[in-house]
Formats: structure tokens, C-alpha cells, sequence
């Protein structure tokens, strides 16, 4: 489901993440296939001096590891489901966290 660009307007802080073609972890025909697509999609432009523009930023940041949790999270669950194996909710939780973690310093392409 695509969502509104976030806007953070200060005075000298300008911050967007542009969420296009945002969409959830998704399956693609689970009869036929066990293929699994995540696409994402932020473009990030700041410009700040204060500290508390950059508690603004930070917000930023965190919308977006926050959904790269939830994306992960659901993969793994949709992994776990279709392989029929026996899986807790805390090590998916956690092993979500961790592959987040990992990746949040890997350049985003658009």
C-alpha cells in the first residue's frame, strides 16, 4: 500500500522519505512459486544545523528501520510458513532485528 511522502519542514530542515512503490513483503503465487519480493524505495534529502532539526531526522530514520523490520519480519514468517518448519515468534523477532541491523548500512538504490 503506497503512503505519503514524510515531510519534516523546519526552517533550514527539509527531510523527505519518498516511499514509492513502497510495498510489503510480498509472495507471488504461492502455487507456482516460492519466490519472494521485497521492493523499496527512499529518497533522503537533509539539510540541518540545530540540534533540533536533527531530532526531526532521527525520526526520519527510525520510520524507516522500523519498516525494514516489519519487512523483514514478514519475510521470514512467509520462509517459515511455506518450508512447514517449526519456527518461535521471538527468533524470528530477533533474527528480523539483526538482518535490519545488517543491512541499514547498505546503500539503498533507486
Amino acid at each position: 500500500m503506497p503512503q505519503q511522502p514524510i515531510n519534516f519542514n523546519a526552517s533550514i530542515l527539509t527531510a523527505y522519505v519518498a516511499r514509492k512503490s513502497l510495498n510489503q513483503a510480498q509472495t507471488i503465487s504461492a502455487d507456482s512459486s516460492k519466490t519472494l519480493t521485497a521492493r523499496r524505495q527512499f529518497n533522503l534529502h537533509i539539510r540541518a544545523t540545530k540540534t533540533k532539526e536533527l531530532i526531526y531526522f532521527y525520526d526520519a530514520l527510525q520510520a524507516m528501520a522500523d519498516w525494514r523490520v516489519r519487512t523483514t519480519t514478514q519475510v521470514l514468517e512467509n520462509i517459515a510458513y511455506r518450508s512447514e518448519l517449526g519456527c518461535d515468534t521471538v527468533v524470528l523477532s530477533v533474527f528480523s532485528k539483526l538482518l535490519a541491523v545488517a543491512g541499514a548500512g547498505q546503500r539503498m538504490t533507486t
